[in-house]
């Protein structure tokens, strides 16, 4: 009897579970949703690192040796450990960030981090990155930040998703608006992160920037929203102005965990959060005024305004670089634009063996002005702006004339502007002198160059007067 009466326990247990699973399958996960909606519908994947495989994919991510100062990928080196590319490792489907206490260089500890600067930017989207932090004790800083994309600590945004400084159960989010010298941020305390994943998003449009823990918004910025591309850093600091020193009660080593990286893009181009209502203003009655016996006034002539013509085909780099040639120095198109959709970005390139001027790198229009006379006079503009690594450093505009060998037999220069991370206009004007001359053309440098400078030009013009 007792027998079956402990089977006739076992079989109400079995049914009672089976029936609980079958009822659990029948609730629907709920539908991710932002405020656009259903990601499903309005979004659409972009860019993504699911991290699976046992190496690092180095198209999508640069993994570096950081030891002290900035690195130009975010302003990472800071505290008291070396950031070192073997701490970084993929396995199980995860990204590993591992921290230890073994020296390196002039440093106690390593740790590690990731970066898509160089390797992927993005405007506006929604972000989702699912992660476990690692075990949180005295120094550690884990992070999951953006930077605009005209980089390190002179950039105009810097957006935190996640920010841990020693606790295991607060979170801080940040939005370091350099532009506007504001700071929007909130915190969170919940869970203890680094026992379990989480899920970070970021929504990013054109009128609202927020962030959420699982589901949950924990920042809503409505004002001065970032309105340049932005790469993403995922990375643990160890030590620092915020944590402070790594001490007795730091356990190591300890292991950041990422699942995943999603980015999605709206599906309809130039979404806003809120549509801004139409106003249709109030009719103003027409009143006709009443004869009276006035003067007759003669209309002054209204001046003509002469508009100067470009000269050049490709002024502002909307659709290609024609027209555009080098020196030291190499060309893409980037989205930081003074204006329109596009801007050039003129990067330094290192020379390997002894040249002229070795760390001066330019831009000029190609084939040039041709036709050119004696006493003519020409005018040359441009909007030109500087990276993280080049400040004020020197830049400047030439008009030059060239004889038919192509060899410069004349030209002005305007005065030199020191390069910050803001759009400046620097202009010249220049009369042509030598009847030898076949051709002119407009020349932007930078002088003082080193690795990693590059310097932005848009809209270029020059005008015969």
């Amino acid at each position: 009897m007792k027998k079956n009466k402990n089977f006739l326990i076992v079989l109400i247990t079995l049914f009672s579970i089976q029936t609980l699973l079958f009822f659990a399958n029948q609730i629907k996960k709920p539908t991710e949703t932002s405020i656009l909606g259903s990601v499903e519908t309005n979004w659409k994947l972009v860019w993504s690192d699911e991290f699976d495989g046992t190496t690092v994919n180095t198209n999508k991510w640069g993994v570096h040796d950081w030891i002290s100062g900035y690195d130009i990928g975010g302003y990472l080196g800071f505290g008291d450990a070396a950031y070192h590319s073997t701490m970084v490792s993929q396995s199980n489907g995860l990204l590993n960030i591992r921290t230890e206490k073994t020296p390196y260089s002039n440093k106690q500890y390593q740790t590690g981090g990731v970066a898509t600067w160089n390797k992927y930017t993005f405007k506006y989207g929604l972000v989702k990155i699912r992660a476990q932090l690692p075990q949180m004790t005295q120094g550690f800083w884990p992070g999951l930040w953006f930077i605009a994309e005209d980089s390190g600590r002179n950039a105009r945004y810097e957006v935190d998703l996640m920010e841990a400084v020693n606790l295991p159960n607060k979170i801080y989010f940040n939005y370091h608006d350099n532009v506007h010298d504001t700071n929007p941020n909130s915190s969170y305390s919940g869970p203890d992160f680094s026992a379990a994943m989480h899920d970070y998003e970021m929504e990013w449009l054109p009128d609202r920037l927020i962030i959420r823990i699982d589901g949950i918004e924990y920042l809503n910025v409505t004002s001065n929203v970032p309105d340049m591309p932005m790469y993403l850093i995922i990375n643990t600091a160890l030590g620092g102005s915020w944590p402070g020193t790594p001490d007795s009660t730091t356990i190591l080593p300890a292991t950041m965990k990422i699942d995943y990286v999603r980015i999605y893009q709206p599906s309809t181009p130039n979404p806003v959060a809120t549509p801004t209502p139409t106003v249709i203003p109030t009719p103003i009655p027409t009143v006709i005024p009443t004869p009276t016996s006035l003067p007759i006034s003669v209309a002054t002539p209204t001046p003509q305004i002469t508009r100067l013509t470009n000269l050049l085909s490709n002024p502002s780099f909307e659709t290609s670089l024609k027209g555009w040639s080098q020196w030291h120095s190499s060309i893409n198109r980037t989205t930081l634009a003074y204006s329109g959709r596009y801007a050039a970005k003129v990067g330094y390139v290192i020379q390997k063996i002894t040249t002229d001027h070795p760390d001066v790198y330019s831009i000029d229009n190609w084939p040039g002005i041709r036709g050119i006379k004696t006493g003519e006079t020409y005018t040359a503009s441009t909007w030109i702006r500087g990276s993280f690594l080049n400040l004020n450093k020197d830049a400047a505009i030439t008009i030059r004339e060239h004889d038919s060998s192509g060899n410069i037999s004349n030209q002005t220069q305007s005065p030199s502007i020191k390069l910050t991370n803001r759009w400046q206009k620097i202009t010249v004007t220049h009369t042509v002198k030598l009847s030898t001359s076949s051709y002119l053309d407009l020349y932007v440098s930078q002088s003082g160059a080193s690795k990693n400078n590059y310097f932005l030009v848009d809209n270029l013009s020059l005008t015969k007067q």
